[in-house]
């Protein structure tokens, strides 16, 4: 089953790695890079909680395939090869652009209806475990992705600018070659998996509940009716959600600026300090996937059995805000990778322990349509990092931005405090 995240976290790390690069190497500027990366939260906001509503009562059957999530995912991954392939293709910023718009919003049409597979497809004393196996894929994936460029320019592939002023060769071959992973990865766990039809699904989840089907009527008020009735385990989650991920989306546009400044002593970008501070951000970040997806395959699971989930998640948040406490006051390019493991613990759990919450708390209902309204929760602080760090950057600390991982730590250390004071395993 998590063949298919392995694949859509390659595509999803090669995108946060290059498209800021790709965007200025076809021209656009480098204030205008907020804007045009914007379509991460708002396809999310979009699209996940409209397909993960419409994935709960939509059964489609070809032949003896089919079932609620599966077309949704097949759908997705080919339109997120399509927009793979044209992006490393475009000449010119509109049509990068436009790639990068369908590519977020293909992936997310991919995991959505998989997130809630999980749910459907394991059962209760097993969603920690196999949340882990997909998480850790899901970080292996994403060392991939951000070590393909560098190490195809490492083995031959010019990583400078193209002929005629394109996707560097370098990026350009590792798009099309995860355009391939992702139909293959994909392509596995559609033929692998059989989903239970609805009349299963409801015997293996113990009740007598049936597939939700999308009320009539407008689907917006619709999905406003279904925010107002979650259930109170899922609100107290959301809460943890949003500070925990504040402070990710803190580190992800921040962390290049801070090592390349903080730690190797660069002056301005483009200087040789800064293209080799920037290139150990992306070691950094390959680090940071392999302790996750260790963590999360051998220890989380079972560290969740025995002291709890919300306690266990608790504990991962706090090696985190370790982690960032550490990126404050570190100069050492090598000894960066102690911080970036203890963020790699907080990481495998947000990938992980939140949804075994989520899922235990609906208790195999509806999972496709609040998996998606739980992950608003996910973008909303997406939005409030871009709208919200950059003047706090200017004006509290304009040339020191190590200090946003401050910032940062105190968000994740609240979201470890909220998830002990709200208890969101309770229901």
């Amino acid at each position: 089953m998590a063949t298919a995240n392995f694949a859509t976290a390659i595509a999803f790390a090669l995108q946060q790695g290059n498209i800021a690069r790709i965007f200025e190497t076809l021209g656009a500027r480098m204030d205008d890079l907020p804007i045009l990366m914007i379509a991460g939260p708002v396809t999310g906001l979009i699209v996940q909680p409209i397909i993960g509503r419409l994935s709960d009562g939509i059964w489609v059957r070809i032949g003896d395939w089919g079932g609620r999530r599966l077309p949704w995912m097949a759908g997705g991954a080919i339109a997120s090869s399509l927009a793979l392939w044209g992006m490393a293709h475009a000449q010119v910023l509109w049509v990068a652009i436009a790639c990068f718009w369908l590519l977020d919003a293909a992936l997310n049409v991919v995991m959505e209806p998989f997130r809630a597979l999980v749910g459907d497809m394991v059962p209760a004393d097993q969603r920690a475990q196999g949340l882990s196996v997909n998480a850790a894929l899901g970080c292996l994936g994403a060392v991939g992705g951000f070590l393909a460029p560098y190490l195809l320019a490492h083995f031959g592939w010019n990583a400078g600018a193209a002929a005629g002023g394109g996707v560097p060769p370098s990026v350009r071959f590792a798009l099309m070659l995860s355009a391939g992973v992702m139909l293959l990865g994909t392509g596995y766990t559609l033929w692998r998996i059989r989903e239970y039809t609805p009349a299963q699904q409801a015997a293996f989840a113990g009740s007598d509940a049936v597939a939700h089907k999308p009320s009539p009527g407008n689907p917006l008020m619709a999905l406003w009716r279904d925010i107002v009735a979650m259930p109170p385990s899922l609100r107290r989650l959301t809460v943890v959600q949003f500070f925990s991920w504040f402070a990710l989306f803190i580190m992800w546009p921040f962390m290049t600026p801070v090592v390349t400044r903080h730690v190797f002593g660069a002056s301005r970008a483009g200087s040789a300090a800064y293209e080799a501070g920037a290139d150990w951000v992306g070691v950094l970040f390959a680090g940071f996937n392999v302790v996750a997806a260790l963590f999360g395959l051998l220890a989380l699971p079972r560290l969740a059995r025995g002291w709890g989930v919300a306690h266990t998640h608790a504990a991962c948040l706090g090696a985190g805000v370790c982690g960032f406490l550490l990126i404050v006051v570190l100069r050492d390019p090598v000894a960066l990778f102690v911080p970036f493991a203890l963020l790699g613990l907080a990481w495998a759990s947000m990938l992980t322990l939140p949804y075994v919450m989520l899922t235990d708390a609906l208790g195999g209902q509806r999972l496709g349509t609040y998996t998606g309204i739980f992950n608003i929760f996910v973008v909303l602080p997406q939005i409030a990092v871009a709208t919200v760090m950059g003047p706090v950057l200017r004006a509290w600390f304009p040339d020191q931005p190590v200090w946003t991982m401050a910032v940062a730590a105190a968000s994740l250390a609240a979201a470890a405090g909220l998830t002990l004071v709200l208890r969101p395993d309770r229901h």
